[in-house]
Formats: C-alpha cells, structure tokens, sequence
C-alpha cells in the first residue's frame, strides 16, 4: 500500500543521508572538501574515475600517516627503466625523502575542459583554478596553500605546457608530469581528418573499435564537419617541429615527393591550408554537412573561417608551446618493445603514406567545388582519392599504420628530448588507460616523491 511505499522511501532517504554524512566526515573531505567540489566529476569516469581513486590512495592515508604505497617504494627498484640522460634515478634508498614528504599534503583535484576549445581556453582555465579557485578553497578551510604538482594526459600536456610557459604559471607549479602527450602533434589527427577514425585491435577488441570509430567520426566528412570548426583537435595536428617527411606520396612511378621537405618546408600552406591539393587535411567541400549542393559561395565563407583558426588559433598556440617545458618535467610515453612484428595495438601513424597506381575509367574531374580540380569522386571519404591528370586517371590509397607508438601517439613525438626534462621512461601502453598500469603508477609516484623532496621546509 501507499504507507508502506512511503515509509521504504524514508527509510531510503535517511540511509543516503548517513552515507552522504559518514563521507562528509571523513579526514580527506574534511581536508581537502568533497571530491566533487575538487572537480573529479569534470572527467570522464570509466578513464579516470579508478585512476584518481587510487592515486588519492596512494598519497593520503584515512589516519593521516603516509600511505604503505609510498613507504613500499624505499629500496625497492622501479618498474621501469629510466632513459638515458635522466637527471635523477627516481630511486628511494632511504626513509628521509618518505619522512619529507609527511610534512605536506597531497589533495588530488581534476580538471576536465572540452577538447574541441582551443588549448589556450583551457590553459587559462587551468590558471583560473590553480591561481584563484584553489587558494580560495583552502583559505575557506584554513590551510596553507603552497604550489600544485600537475600531472597531464595526453593533450593535457599541451594545456599545462602553455599555462607555465606563456600564462606565467612557471612559478606556482613545483612539476609536471606528462603521459603519452603528443607533444609535437599525432599524424593521427591528420589521418583521421582524411579517412575517419581508425582503431587497430584485434578479434575480440573490435566491437568496441567500432563503437569508438562511430562516435569519434568514421569517415572524412564526420570527423571535418567537425575539426574543421574546433581549434582543439586542429592543434593536435603535428607541428613544424614533429619533422621532415611525415607526409610521404608516391606517384604511378614510384617517384616519392615528401612534406615538409625543403623544397616543401611550411606545413601550414602546403599541408593544412593547400585546399587545391587533394592531401589537404581539410577538404573545404567537406567542412559544412549542410551545404549538400555544393554553393561554391559558401564554400569559400565556411574556407576563410578554417583558414582564420588554422592561423589565429592553432600557429600561434604551436609557436607559443614549441620546445617550451616547465623545468621541472617528467614524462612517459607507450613504445612497443617487440618490433619484429609491431604488436597490432601499437601501430600508430609515424607518417601517413599514400600509394598511387593507375586505373581505367572515362569520368571527367569535378568542378562544383573550390578544392583540388582533378577529383573525381567528391564522395570518396575513406583512405582513397582518385583524380585525373591530363588524360591519366590516378588512385592514390592511404596505407595502414606501420608506426611505433601507443595506438595515437607515435614515439617521434611522445619521445620529448631528453634535455627538456628531468626524467623519462617508455613501455608498452595503450594511450586511453596509460594511467592504468602499473609502470605508469610506479613512474607517477616515484616522480611525486623526486619533486616533493626538493622543497625546502619552512
């Protein structure tokens, strides 16, 4: 009846309200505030949800002593080997660096930020919480708020990396740690621009690949209509420093003309804003999903906007970021160990390759578009493009990725130049759970301690 029906429903709310009291009550929220209010619900759960539960874990104990997970880590060695040229060995041999550590804090605070906005916007979020949210936070609670440890994944690094670089937030950062950043850009962002997401995996992974696939954009016209709009995922794109030749195409005749070269040396005007060449990253005909009919007029408008964020937003931010880490950084990044072969999940584009070849056929080029003239299929939106030159008809396929890396991150780019930073380290790491292992906890961990021992006390 309706009094029993009432009756489970207060008794329902009374047990949440004494759940919601005993976690108000705990020493880390009456520390630190709720998790909530230390931004863990701005991130995505099923990536980062256990990996801030442990970290947190890791680093504050419920009675207020040092954790056993950082006391286990005197004289016992690291998961992981250090690359050459490391500043540090990250190697506890005693129980004073553990002892330094209890005179601080370590409250774990998460920023999620939404990756189509440009880097910039997200990096002065990122100085609005570290410079004015978190103090005010704990002056409310009467705690001495001193710098922040930053811990990146990703494209995050590029975030962090330009709020301590270029918004001035060097000095209120103690270090930085970064994994699988690309920090000279994927080609992966320019494959996917050209061909749809594409996730290698094996048997059993694919039905998840294929759900990820769709949602993140299958083909070319998904994955534009909405790059070509956002500065973030465009300033993904590899850099002038990623290198030479990462773009490779090769003719009927085997002939391989390569970009940026040095006959070819500006990615900007002969890769990313070349919309007469049919290896543009963005195809203009491509950019509006409502512009069915092809009005060349609004081509050219949805172009120039393209145009304006390639050189407002995603130069400048590459030219701010370019070689530019905080000095105290440390880094990771995936590398398959056994190469002979690449183990499947751990192909990434290093370079992106198309292989031409003739072929028959009688149709004429298409001219209801302000792009490359000799195409033929405008619809083309997977990894081919077929166009006819003089009286020769050509198919140029992108071929598969053959690349060491994580599956996003090739190493030419999550590998930072050693003398950049303090330490770095390289394992076998799918890039979405990077966090999730336990080369990568121990690394985290051990790079904390290194940072934190370093800070003199008052």
């Amino acid at each position: 009846d309706k009094s029993r029906q009432n009756e489970v429903r207060q008794l329902k709310r009374e047990r949440r309200q004494k759940i919601d009291e005993a976690i108000k009550n705990t020493l880390e929220n009456r520390l630190f505030g709720s998790r909530q209010e230390r931004g863990w619900g701005t991130v995505g759960f099923f990536t980062y949800g256990k990996i801030l539960d442990k970290l947190q874990a890791s680093l504050f104990d419920q009675s207020g002593s040092i954790p056993a997970k950082i006391n286990k880590l005197v004289n016992k060695s690291p998961l992981f080997n250090l690359d050459d040229g490391a500043k540090t060995t990250l190697f506890l041999k005693d129980d004073e660096d553990i002892k330094h550590c209890q005179q601080f804090y370590f409250p774990v605070h998460a920023m999620g930020y939404n990756w189509l906005e440009s880097n910039e916007d997200s990096a002065m979020a990122l100085k609005e919480l570290v410079d004015v949210t978190l103090p005010r936070h704990y002056q409310k609670r009467g705690k001495f708020y001193g710098k922040v440890i930053i811990i990146t994944h990703s494209m995050g690094g590029l975030v962090s990396r330009y709020y301590t670089q270029a918004l001035g937030g060097e000095d209120k950062v103690l270090g930085v740690i970064h994994g699988v950043q690309p920090a000279t850009g994927a080609v992966a962002a320019y494959t996917r621009m050209k061909r749809g997401t594409n996730i290698n995996t094996g048997f059993f992974g694919k039905p998840k690949a294929v759900i990820t696939e769709n949602v993140l954009g299958k083909d070319a016209a998904e994955m534009t209509a909405v790059c070509a709009q956002a500065p973030g995922p465009l300033q993904l794109l590899p850099t002038p420093e990623y290198g030479m030749g990462w773009l490779k195409i090769k003719d009927l005749k085997g002939d391989e003309v390569a970009y940026p070269s040095l006959d070819h040396p500006d990615i900007y005007d002969d890769i990313y804003l070349a919309k007469d060449k049919w290896w543009c990253a963005c195809e203009p005909h491509l950019i509006n999903p409502f512009n069915r009919n092809y009005d060349k007029k609004l081509m050219e408008d949805d172009w120039y906007k393209y145009e304006s964020i390639m050189i407002k937003k995603v130069k400048k931010f590459n030219s701010a970021i370019a070689n530019q880490y905080h000095p105290n950084t440390y880094a990771f990044f995936g590398l398959e160990d056994k190469i002979n072969p690449i183990k499947i999940t751990a192909l990434t584009y290093q370079t992106a390759q198309w292989q031409g070849k003739r072929i028959s056929s009688h149709k004429e080029p298409a001219t209801n578009h302000i792009g490359d003239q000799h195409r033929i299929r405008l619809r083309e939106k997977k990894n081919r493009r077929t166009l006819k030159n003089d009286d020769i008809y050509e198919k140029y396929k992108l071929l598969p990725a053959d690349g060491n890396g994580d599956g996003t991150v090739a190493q030419r780019s999550g590998e930072i130049p050693v003398e950049y930073l303090t330490a770095r380290m390289h394992f076998p790491v799918d890039h979405e759970g990077a966090y999730g292992e336990k080369e990568s906890e121990d690394f985290t961990l051990r790079a904390i301690v290194d940072i934190v021992k370093k800070v003199p006390l008052a």
